[in-house]
């Protein structure tokens, strides 16, 4: 690690008070003459869960049930050389 790193966890339990959405995988094509990327194909699993809330100033108007999570919410950091 270099410098510093935050890192806010929330339990799975919570995830449904976390907004989150799924990003399904995709396959990729890369076209070298032509440079271009072009998805080839979409996969049912999902490796990434993003949530619409802002952790760092949330609107609980828009957001109520994150409320409830930002309270349980756990910060880790990491500093350089911490192992």
């Amino acid at each position: 690690v270099k410098g510093r790193k935050e890192f806010t966890l929330f339990s799975p339990k919570y995830s449904e008070n976390l907004y989150e959405g799924h990003i399904r995988e995709a396959r990729f094509r890369y076209n070298e003459s032509a440079r271009t990327l072009s998805r080839t194909e979409l996969l049912e699993s999902t490796s990434m869960v993003n949530s619409p809330v802002d952790i760092d100033k949330p609107d609980f108007s828009r957001y109520p049930k994150f409320k409830q999570v930002a309270e349980r919410a756990m910060t880790c950091v990491v500093n350089e050389g911490d192992v």
